[in-house]
């Protein structure tokens, strides 16, 4: 990986100092640019202590579970 090559890794948003109502106007506001689906999460003490990539994994999983 590198510059101009694709990631590997999954797309997500990973926020800090949003209110709830806040991320969500965001991620309307996202879906409405027709962008490209990704994961998003709000940081929270649990979370800051995982790994990027363990936290990615955990994302999905939560977003498989939610479809």
């Amino acid at each position: 990986m590198g510059l101009g090559e694709d990631s590997k890794m999954r797309r997500a948003i990973i926020m800090s100092g949003f209110s709830q109502k806040e991320l969500y106007q965001l991620m309307a506001l996202y879906s409405l640019a027709e962008l490209p689906p990704q994961l998003w999460a709000r940081l929270t003490p649990v979370s800051e202590k995982c790994s990027v990539p363990q936290l990615l994994d955990e994302l999905a999983a939560e977003s498989e579970a939610i479809k």
